[in-house]
């Protein structure tokens, strides 16, 4: 396993900086080399089992099936040198809600309210079209507010979501599996 950096390139994205990461992946700032649009790369970690590669695979084309000014667009899907899955989404300058909290405390009402809406509507969005996040928290949910205080958000981490269509269901979380944040 080739351990992936800032500095290198992962299919069409130089990558400038990493931007987090958790327990299955890594997140790091790209740059379209020919374009120059950010993005955020999204790498498996080296090491993980062919379910987990699986799993990340699936949050890419549940991602991709949904379209919402509240939920990252996929960009594009591919593999690094050593096989490891990636995919590239747009790239939302916000911070992490809990941060925001733990730095500045409780939000103001009005906008925790605005920011509950727009949350259930993403919700909301994402059910109609048959995806189930399961990993809503605030670590997953990315707020910038603008000049005039009105919120931008971003639902990330669909690694969890699970497609309602029993069609399109797979085996990769059982209705036993413990997963995600307790």
């Amino acid at each position: 396993v080739v351990p992936v950096k800032s500095g290198q390139s992962v299919g069409a994205y130089h990558l400038e900086r990493k931007l987090g990461e958790g327990g299955m992946a890594e997140v790091f700032l790209g740059i379209h080399e020919r374009l120059g649009r950010p993005a955020a790369v999204k790498i498996v970690k080296g090491g993980q089992r062919e379910e987990i590669q699986q799993r990340f695979e699936r949050e890419a084309r549940l991602l991709a099936s949904l379209s919402h000014t509240d939920i990252a667009a996929v960009y594009e899907i591919g593999s690094v040198e050593d096989g490891r899955p990636y995919y590239a989404m747009e790239y939302f300058d916000g911070e992490p809600l809990d941060r925001i909290v733990a730095r500045d405390g409780p939000m103001e009402e009005g906008l925790a309210c605005e920011v509950l809406f727009r949350l259930c509507g993403i919700l909301q969005y994402a059910c109609d079209r048959g995806v189930l996040h399961r990993d809503v928290k605030p670590e997953n949910l990315l707020l910038s507010v603008d000049a005039q205080g009105a919120p931008a958000l971003k639902l990330i981490d669909f690694g969890l979501a699970k497609a309602l269509d029993p069609a399109e269901h797979d085996q990769l979380t059982r209705e036993v599996s413990l997963l995600g944040t307790l």
